[in-house]
């Protein structure tokens, strides 16, 4: 199992990866690594981890956010929350980009989100090359990105 399932799994909350393979509102299986590069295209789109930590700070869950940042444990994030702090437009954009409908975007942005920069924070600091490297990225190099910031130490 590579980094990639690796943190599928944990976004899932641990478990039998092959028991969420079929669950199409899950993010596990083949379309659920689908789904990683998809909320990790997004998050470039919108600037990058920084600025996504920023419209959670402005919509009210920055505190929540923190939790993210580091080795703690990570605090769950509501879709309200979320649908609050992105809005309709960048969350439909999300959706288009799944090929899904905003309301099954937002939840699989709620599982993976957290885990994102968790993995991109492990001193309670985003790394500078994590968003060096997702801003430099494109298509074809964001699986590297996603396996470098899921890399163990």
């Amino acid at each position: 199992m590579g980094l990639l399932d690796d943190m599928i799994n944990n976004a899932l909350g641990g478990g039998d990866k092959e028991q969420h393979a079929g669950n199409e509102s899950g993010v596990g299986g083949k379309s659920g690594s689908l789904a990683v590069m998809a909320i990790l295209q997004w998050v470039q789109s919108q600037g990058g981890f920084q600025a996504v930590l920023a419209r959670l700070q402005q919509g009210g869950v920055g505190g929540l956010a923190e939790s993210w940042l580091g080795n703690g444990e990570n605090q769950p994030v509501a879709v309200s929350q979320l649908q609050s702090a992105f809005g309709h437009g960048a969350l439909q954009s999300l959706a288009d980009q799944l090929g899904t409908t905003p309301e099954d975007a937002v939840s699989k942005l709620q599982q993976i989100l957290p885990q994102f920069i968790d993995h991109a924070s492990p001193d309670g600091q985003l790394k500078p090359e994590a968003e060096q490297s997702l801003n430099n990225a494109d298509g074809n190099d964001l699986g590297k990105f996603v396996d470098g910031i899921f890399a163990k130490k």
